[in-house]
């Protein structure tokens, strides 16, 4: 255990107008323009004996080849070894489409992400940290059985499960000068819908920037997307007798769909500013440590359709893997295997722990790794490190449903997962 040091740094990643958007098979129309910057924040803490970094980019997700490119970066460039470097997304849907993207822009990516560590640790000062808890209710549970477009299929219900909670993290220096600020909440970064064009943040850029308004915008706050896999947004549209609009119609005009996603980001920046100015027991003397294990996952026998035109389509083109990279679940499938490798991963600052997640994970996966955790204060991030498919619960596949419909993975992925992570909670105790 020893002093504390913590350096926070962001840069800014947004890709060039015109570049495809992510996160909806429909918009196929490029990108026409920039609504508000994306970035890349990082936080890096040093105990005198190892140093972590967590990185937070305002992307839709990684796979877990580009990650370990960027984790040798980092180790050159700032001697963080891979096993203490967490990189996720807030998986914004209104950020660029990596697969489609210039090569160039996702080359340069990587060492962007590096050099957002880079610049955390050079800002490296004795620092202290405090954690609370407060409680929002802007994500909403999106399994509606009587959805209008068919069962379970992306209509909000309030009646299923969500989490309402909202972990803050705050870093200062000892004279209790903020540094930064990470708040840790479960939703999808819908609130724009499927109509814009424009690159965007989402709602957590709007509740990041209340928090830099009023602590000034040398802080770095950062939003840590948590277990969202079948949360939505607690938006209008899903209330038709506070909407003119029919049911789930966003409206074509842009100012009506700014007021809400900026509503939505003001709660939750409200709610966070809130909970972390009641934070007042910071520690400075903690001991930091970060594992992570490589989990295998099994893939669904009953691949959809769709899925299997995929592997049709691989198959075909009979491209040789490339050497040491792991490829997508469509790759394993072509080469004879049953599951595909994946990574769990936590850090430890002291009492608190951030366990980091791959893919788009149930939100019921984020409510049991807390409880199993024992721990006061348990971040958890999805999209962590890598992206598979959707980890639902096998009630999930059950029902059938867009995430169950979606997925490639087996019922049993989202337990193996969390199996994992608690091993490695266990481990660095």
């Amino acid at each position: 255990m020893g002093t504390l040091k913590a350096g926070m740094a962001k840069v800014v990643v947004t890709p060039p107008v015109g570049t495809q958007l992510a996160g909806y098979a429909g918009r196929t129309d490029p990108s026409t323009g920039v609504s508000d910057d994306l970035y890349a924040k990082a936080l890096v803490l040093d105990d005198g004996n190892e140093r972590l970094a967590l990185v937070v980019c305002d992307l839709i997700g990684f796979g877990i080849d580009m990650v370990n490119d960027m984790r040798d970066v980092i180790q050159q460039r700032s001697g963080i070894k891979p096993d203490n470097t967490m990189i996720t997304c807030t998986h914004t849907h209104t950020g660029p489409n990596l697969r489609a993207a210039e090569n160039a822009y996702v080359e340069g990516l990587k060492f962007h992400i590096a050099g957002a560590v880079a610049a955390a640790a050079n800002k490296m000062q004795e620092a202290r940290i405090g954690a609370n808890k407060g409680e929002c209710l802007t994500g909403a549970n999106r399994r509606n059985p009587d959805s209008p477009s068919g069962p379970y299929n992306l209509y909000k219900y309030p009646e299923g499960t969500m989490d309402p909670t909202v972990m803050v993290l705050r870093v200062e220096d000892t004279s209790g000068n903020m540094i930064g600020v990470m708040t840790n909440y479960a939703g999808h970064p819908v609130g724009w819908g499927h109509k814009e064009l424009g690159i965007s943040r989402d709602y957590p850029g709007f509740a990041l920037t209340v928090l830099e308004k009023v602590w000034g915008d040398d802080i770095v706050a950062i939003f840590l997307q948590g277990c969202c896999g079948n949360l939505n947004l607690n938006w209008i549209w899903d209330r038709p007798e506070e909407s003119p609009m029919p049911p789930r119609r966003l409206p074509e005009e842009f100012e009506p769909r700014l007021k809400e996603v900026r509503r939505l980001g003001h709660i939750l920046g409200g709610e966070t500013l809130k909970t972390a100015e009641y934070i007042t027991d910071f520690v400075s003397d903690v001991t930091l440590k970060g594992a992570r294990k490589d989990v295998k996952v099994r893939i669904r026998e009953d691949l959809p359709e769709r899925m299997q035109e995929r592997v049709d389509t691989i198959r075909q083109e009979k491209k040789p893997p490339q050497q040491g990279k792991r490829g997508s679940v469509y790759d394993a499938i072509v080469a004879g295997r049953g599951t595909i490798t994946t990574e769990v991963q936590v850090l430890r600052v002291g009492d608190y722990f951030i366990v980091g997640l791959p893919s788009e994970v149930f939100v019921e996966y984020q409510m049991e790794v807390r409880e199993r955790s024992g721990a006061p204060y348990t971040f958890v991030s999805e999209l962590a490190n890598d992206s598979i498919s959707y980890v639902p619960t096998p009630e999930a596949y059950e029902e059938g449903g867009y995430e169950a419909r979606s997925s490639s993975l087996a019922p049993d992925a989202g337990k193996s997962l969390v199996d994992g992570a608690i091993d490695l909670l266990e481990q660095l105790r």
